[in-house]
Order: structure tokens, then sequence, then C-alpha cells
């Protein structure tokens, strides 16, 4: 195995500021996608609004990722 599959939900708050929820880490799509309709169901998950963007899925991401590689921090971060 060489990628796996992130699960996230993201909840925008009306007032600004959002809160990111780690949900899982799977082998494949098919299995993230599973976990998500699992979620997608439970209180607050159901409740949360649609985010528009064409990668989510009101509110849930599934993001691949290549094991042993850098994730884009390689330039290190500043605070402002």
């Amino acid at each position: 195995m060489t990628e796996v599959f992130v699960l996230q939900h993201v909840h925008v708050f009306e007032e600004g500021g959002e809160d990111v929820k780690m949900l899982g880490v799977y082998s494949s799509r098919a299995l993230a996608t599973m976990a998500m309709n699992r979620h997608r169901v439970l209180p607050g998950f159901a409740d949360a609004p649609n985010l528009a963007s064409p990668e989510s899925d009101e509110g849930f991401h599934i993001t691949p990722y290549t094991l042993n590689e850098d994730t884009g921090w390689d330039e290190g971060f500043i605070t402002v």
C-alpha cells in the first residue's frame, strides 16, 4: 500500500471560523466513502451546512495521501 485516504468533516460557522474533524484513515477511497455515508446520518453531521465546494460533499472531504512523503510544509510556516 502506498496511498491512504483521509476522511475529514468541516463545519463552517455562520459567524466565521470552522471546526475540522478527522474521522479516519482508510486503505481505499471506497472504504472512506462507506465511512462518510455512515457519518452523514449522525447528529451534527446531518445538520451541518453544505459547503459550496466541488471537492466537498456536505462538509465531508476525502483526501488521498501518499505514504512516506511530505504533505506540503517543506518550507516551514510563519504566524501573522
